[in-house]
């Protein structure tokens, strides 16, 4: 609630300001799909190539041997997928906090360069108006 409070209290500032830190935002999201994108594709390419092995394995069955050697194995490969979805997970994780923390600071900047701009257009503005009330 803070962040969006932070964001929101930007937009009514400095158009220039505005439009700056929107392109940084928007090339963040752009490079986050992008590397959603890639972990996803590398997830779709383990999954696609276990799954093309299991259904090797299985038309090999040929008799009871075979399927209790299959069977065995498969507790290997469902351990395997298992640790390559905790994995992933993992990875998506740590992905959103970089994320998040980049946007943080994306929006912190933006709100301190304003808070430069209104800091020095105020200074100006005090002075004129102490020679004004000085005459």
């Amino acid at each position: 609630m803070e962040n969006a409070s932070l964001l929101f209290g930007s937009l009514a500032g400095n158009g220039k300001g505005l439009v700056g830190m929107l392109e940084k935002l928007n090339c963040l999201a752009i490079d986050s799909v992008e590397k959603v994108a890639a972990l996803q594709l590398e997830s779709a390419k383990y999954y696609t190539e276990i799954g093309i092995d299991q259904m090797r394995a299985v038309s090999g069955i040929r008799d009871a041997s075979a399927a209790k050697e299959y069977a065995t194995s498969s507790v290997g490969v469902v351990t395997q997928v298992n640790n390559k979805i905790l994995e992933d997970s993992k990875k998506i994780i740590a992905a959103n906090v970089e994320l998040r923390g980049q946007v943080i600071d994306i929006v912190k900047g933006g709100l301190s360069e304003k808070g430069a701009e209104q800091a020095a257009d105020s200074k100006p503005a005090k002075s004129t108006a102490k020679k004004a009330s000085a005459a």
